[in-house]
């Protein structure tokens, strides 16, 4: 007896420590694979967050708002009027540069004339741009009268009566006008749907319209009822306004320049308000001065143009935490 004791003490022991080193193999591959589920799981979470970056590429530029409207021009013009009926013959295309005293057109006389009176020729009174269709309007629109016109009552009455006068019937008869081209032109605006105090005296805006552009200076701004009628001085046009005296444009006032990017990609991070930039080597964070703010969009300094940023920094911030 005394000899099986310990034998039966020993085969117990040893199948004791089997079990456990079992058991704990066992306990052992079951955390390797919790370790590797979890960071499988991890990496697949991540890379989902990657996916779902959004990015967009910095430039330089301007904050600008534009507006849609309508222009009526006053400028300088001088017309010259048949002295009798007949036929002009035009010498120069329209839109030439004329100097004062040259010949724009012949006025042949009609065919019952033809014996008695001999061809006119019409010479440019004064230096300027030449023009074959007087509308009828030289001698109200002109820069000097602006703030003496009904600004409200001249779109809702403006009628423009522009014929071709190659056959003129009556002596009197306007045939042409020459547009100075040294003087500068004023323009009356009407816009609709502007900001309230957006566009105010003393302001440079930009112009647009088909086939030009150009600058100007407000003068005048006058609101009635939900439309806003702006009176500017044309600064400068390439290549010149419009021969139509009523035309459509496009008005645009700078607010002011940087690197213009969304304004949701502002993030407010370790204290200082920047943006996430990404590129293959990952994320990182810029800090950035705000220069300016319109809609949804801010121009800043402190990054260069080209970078992309991240416009959802959410998830680059989420991302950040979990590397």
């Amino acid at each position: 007896m005394k000899i099986r004791r310990p034998r039966r003490e020993r085969l117990r022991k040893a199948a004791f420590f089997k079990r456990l080193r079992v058991v704990l193999g066992r306990l052992m591959l079951l955390v390797i694979a919790c370790g590797m589920f979890f960071w499988i799981g991890k990496q697949v979470y991540r890379f989902y967050l990657v996916s779902a970056v959004e990015t967009v590429q910095a430039k330089e530029g301007n904050l600008a708002v534009s507006y849609s409207g309508q222009a009526i021009i006053l400028r300088n013009e001088t017309v010259v009027k048949a002295p009798r009926p007949g036929y002009l013959v035009r010498f120069l295309p329209e839109g030439s540069l004329v100097r004062s005293g040259q010949v724009v057109a012949r006025l042949k006389p009609p065919p019952s004339m033809e014996k008695s009176h001999e061809s006119i020729n019409l010479p440019s009174p004064t230096p300027g741009f030449v023009c074959y269709h007087p509308d009828g309007w030289e001698d109200v629109l002109v820069p000097e009268r602006w703030s003496s016109l009904d600004l409200a009552g001249l779109f809702k009455n403006f009628k423009c009566d522009v014929r071709d006068h190659s056959q003129v019937s009556s002596a009197g008869e306007p045939i042409f006008k020459i547009i100075d081209n040294l003087s500068e032109p004023y323009l009356v605006i009407k816009l609709d749907k502007v900001e309230n105090d957006h566009l105010s005296k003393g302001d440079v805006i930009e112009l647009q319209w088909s086939g030009g552009s150009g600058k100007a200076r407000i003068v005048s701004t006058k609101s009635v009822q939900d439309v806003l009628l702006v009176v500017v001085k044309v600064l400068q046009t390439q290549p010149g306004l419009p021969d139509d005296r009523l035309f459509n444009l496009k008005v645009t006032k700078p607010e002011c320049e940087g690197i213009i990017i969304p304004a949701k990609a502002l993030v407010q991070h370790e204290y200082s308000t920047g943006v996430f930039t990404y590129s293959p080597l990952g994320f990182r964070f810029l800090k950035v001065d705000v220069m300016g703010r319109l809609g949804d969009r801010v121009a800043v300094t402190g990054i260069d143009s080209g970078i992309e940023i991240v416009v959802n920094p959410w998830v680059a911030t989420r991302i950040q935490k979990d590397i």
